[in-house]
């Protein structure tokens, strides 16, 4: 079963009754109405009006979440909400608690309460939204910078990465052979995604020092998990992917997500060139970047592309929809085949 359909399911067990009871327990006014946000996959979203204001209730569909990794979400939330940064704020409930367990159609689950940001949701941006973007993400990491958790969620090393990558990449194209045509066309991927992974262990070797996962990042930042109003972001949200890790690997995150984002639609806004300039551009403009680091911006967007494909090949929407599965392979494959000859301008060595 899909991780969409077991989403879904998830969602099926939410009735009025209960959403108001929730509202209640944290006591945030009198339930008005409410709907399921269907953006995402990994948790269920609820859009919640009351007579005090506007929420979203995140419900967290994972059990292996630690309270502790929920707590260090909201503190997060909380730092950069204090030093200014437009974030979605945590909602406490009147007991004080920080998030909630309840248990709901027989499933136990945590969840927590977030204001609502307005504001539209755009995953092609142009070239003014996507330098807000990058100014943004170098906002929540200057805010970050003395940000000293007690609680260690994750930290992401590219050694680990690269061995769990691999696995999944093996297991599911044996799962879905389909996406590959033939025994030529996966022999060649092969060997290219052999080839990838030895520059990406090289790699790892020569930059040990600058992939030190030192600092917290977003872990999923990109231009569905903010919202606009015309070229300005009103707020960002979702953290959920925080952990340690190197501050470049959220840019190569943004950059990822917005090269697979324009290759989705049939024209596209900039050319991947451009995107990484104005990303940079955008960032700089807030906080100041490893210059040691910027030689493996592209080397991680090329990673991503392969981490994105293990899920598309995974589940996407239906098991038996193996023609959905080969576009957006195919679309990702057409991406790593993009960023072969992108090059990081010498202004921002």
């Amino acid at each position: 079963m899909s991780q969409v359909l077991k989403k879904y399911q998830a969602i099926a067990l939410f009735d009025t009754p209960t959403v108001r009871s929730i509202v209640q327990e944290i006591g945030v006014g009198k339930l008005l109405h409410w709907y399921p946000l269907l953006g995402g996959w990994r948790n269920v979203t609820l859009y919640i009006k009351t007579t005090q204001g506007e929420y979203v209730l995140r419900v967290y569909r994972f059990r292996p979440k630690t309270e502790q990794d929920i707590l260090l979400e909201l503190r997060i939330v909380k730092h950069l909400a204090a030093k200014g940064v437009p974030v979605a704020v945590h909602v406490s409930s009147e007991k004080g608690n920080g998030f909630l367990h309840k248990t709901v159609g027989g499933r136990a689950f945590d969840m927590a309460m977030f204001t609502y940001i307005s504001g539209e949701r755009i995953e092609q941006v142009n070239k003014e939204q996507l330098y807000a973007l990058g100014k943004l993400l170098g906002k929540i990491h200057h805010a970050l910078s003395d940000f000293r958790p007690e609680h260690i969620k994750r930290k992401w090393y590219f050694g680990r990465e690269m061995l769990r990558l691999r696995r999944k990449i093996i297991r599911r194209l044996r799962k879905h052979p389909a996406v590959l045509q033939g025994k030529k066309e996966t022999l060649q991927f092969k060997k290219q995604f052999e080839s990838d992974l030895r520059k990406f262990r090289l790699l790892s070797k020569k930059f040990q020092g600058v992939l030190r996962p030192r600092r917290i990042i977003h872990g999923d930042f990109h231009s569905d998990n903010v919202r606009f109003q015309g070229n300005e972001i009103s707020g960002v949200f979702d953290f959920d992917n925080s952990m340690h890790a190197p501050l470049i690997l959220d840019l190569a995150t943004l950059a990822r997500n917005t090269l697979i984002f324009s290759l989705q639609r049939s024209v596209t806004v900039l050319s991947p060139q451009e995107q990484i300039e104005t990303i940079l551009d955008g960032y700089l403009s807030s906080h100041q970047i490893n210059k040691k680091a910027l030689p493996l911006l592209i080397p991680l967007i090329q990673f991503g592309l392969y981490v994105e494909m293990t899920w598309t090949i995974q589940s996407g929407y239906a098991k038996e929809k193996e023609g959905l599965h080969k576009y957006y392979f195919d679309t990702l494959r057409y991406g790593l085949d993009l960023l072969s000859p992108l090059t990081i301008p010498e202004r921002f060595l």
